[in-house]
């Protein structure tokens, strides 16, 4: 028997509940703690689904185990209900389990939470235990599990010493109607915490469906398979954040504020043409692994693989967008190389015919400043890291044989940092693509400053960095309110971050 409590939270769904409890059924829990949420009063079948829900749980408790009930009878919301459950939870327990009624766990993702509940009891810094990964692939470190400041709540294990800092006021009142994750996300990294994210993927959300409440829309993120987790756990040498695995997650997960992609694509099928939503589907069967037919330019990625950092889902995003807007004419200005691959593959979607500008300090990156945010004065301090590059430095030779690689007919590398070389950029034509990799505050604010008014109309501004580092994103704010520009900030379907001049 599991000696770890676990909450259930249910709502109306009977059949992805008697999945879950399925698998906890044979883990027979000492104490099964169920919450549920009441019938909404404008859907006239979620009286009967919510009852139908209640009955599997008594219908499949069949083992020796403490049942503690909380059903509310009226509809909470899917932001007050789990929150006070949870609560509600640990004011009867000092540690335990939590899993919704559509996350459906491995087997070993018991043993995964109740390991590391009891090795990390002591350590208030270690905040929460999740079940997730959504890595792809990407190992990090040689360890069970890595630490990150991402709290993903499909399956998921803490204390109730970490609860007790929870404050559901973290977020605007009417934004506390849907959710209480972000808030619990923010909790944790006010107050200096870190996540435990296994290197498996443990727990499998099911609940994108017709009737879900906000998660109809099919995702990525959905049924994702999972598999086991060997035993003896391997635990880090030290409780550090893994910025490339947090950088990546920035990336491919969340949006600005924590908005995921999913929420970001759902609503916009009546507001965009059927071509484009056909064409926005395949795109995201393709993310989803779904499609099986190789992305057309990821021969480009192979092709320029040693010559940049990009995890190969951003490097081919960028060039989906230069292939979307090739019909801009002008050159192509990136700011922030390394070794040239990203500027070297654009050339060879954009064409031969354009002048490709190149700036680069080649002498790394300049120091990090408060404003840039403790994420990035943490990575530039920890040279031992094995994504440091030395402090992004690389020598301007490798930028040249990456543009010699695109066959490219003229193109330049401006040596210096921007402040001494952007102030005298005169580009012979309007700039059509211009792409921002300068990471810092001040970096991006001064390529904004002298080059934004040399992009043609309707071209795009790629911003590489905006959901990586504060500095960046608040970069770009800056300029588009300091000027009062109108510019929309998008997010691509790779969940690359640009702009388009004189969009609305």
């Amino acid at each position: 028997m599991l000696e770890t409590p676990i909450l259930l939270i249910i709502f109306n769904r009977p059949h992805t509940t008697r999945r879950v409890l399925e698998v906890i059924r044979q883990m027979q829990p000492r104490q099964l703690f169920v919450a549920a949420d009441g019938a909404r009063v404008d859907h006239p079948d979620d009286e009967e689904k919510c009852e139908s829900t209640r009955a599997v749980v008594d219908e499949m408790v069949d083992w020796p185990c403490d049942v503690h009930k909380n059903y509310a009878d009226v509809n909470m919301g899917c932001g007050p209900r789990p929150a006070t459950a949870i609560t509600w939870f640990f004011e009867n327990v000092e540690r335990g389990i939590i899993l919704e009624d559509d996350c459906v766990p491995h087997p070993t993702f018991f043993r995964f939470c109740e390991e590391l509940l009891e090795y990390y009891k002591d350590n208030e810094r270690v905040m929460h235990i999740s079940g997730d990964n959504f890595q792809y692939g990407h190992k990090r470190g040689n360890a069970s599990y890595y630490f990150s400041t991402f709290t993903h709540t499909w399956g998921w294990a803490t204390w109730r010493r970490a609860w007790k800092h929870f404050d559901f006021s973290l977020t605007s009142v009417e934004a506390q109607k849907h959710i209480w994750d972000f808030q619990w996300m923010k909790t944790v990294k006010r107050n200096g915490g870190v996540a435990v994210l296994p290197n498996v993927n443990l727990v499998s959300n099911i609940g994108f469906d017709a009737d879900a409440t906000h998660s109809s829309t099919r995702s990525r993120y959905a049924d994702i398979p999972t598999v086991s987790i060997e035993f003896p756990l391997m635990h880090p040498t030290k409780i550090e954040i893994d910025r490339a695995a947090d950088t990546y997650t920035s990336r491919t997960h969340f949006r600005e504020e924590g908005f995921t992609k999913r929420k970001l694509i759902r609503g916009l099928k009546n507001l965009i043409p059927l071509s484009m939503r056909q064409r926005l589907k395949q795109e995201l069967l393709s993310l989803r692994g779904l499609d099986h037919r190789p992305h057309p330019l990821k021969p480009l990625y192979v092709k320029y693989h040693d010559y940049t950092m990009l995890p190969s889902n951003i490097f081919l995003g960028n060039l989906d967008l230069c292939r979307e807007y090739a019909k801009i004419e002008g050159c192509v200005v990136e700011c922030g190389v390394w070794r040239g691959g990203m500027s070297a593959a654009m050339a060879e979607v954009l064409g031969p015919h354009r002048a490709y500008y190149l700036f680069d300090s080649f002498e790394g990156l300049p120091p990090a400043k408060d404003i840039d945010g403790n994420a990035a004065l943490a990575w530039q301090k920890d040279t031992t890291s094995p994504l440091y590059f030395d402090n992004c430095r690389a020598e301007m030779s490798f930028a040249q044989k990456a543009m010699s690689l695109s066959y490219v007919k003229e193109y330049h590398l401006i040596k210096g940092w921007f402040a001494e070389t952007l102030p005298f950029f005169n580009p012979p034509a309007p700039i059509a693509i211009l792409r921002l990799d300068g990471d810092w505050y001040d970096s991006t604010f001064q390529c904004l400053t002298h080059l934004y008014h040399w992009i043609a109309p309707g071209g795009v501004i790629i911003v590489d960095d905006y959901y990586a580092w504060d500095g960046c994103a608040r970069a770009v704010h800056d300029f588009l309110s300091t000027n009062k520009i109108s510019d929309r900030i998008r997010t691509s379907v790779a969940g690359v971050c640009y702009l388009v001049k004189g969009s609305v």
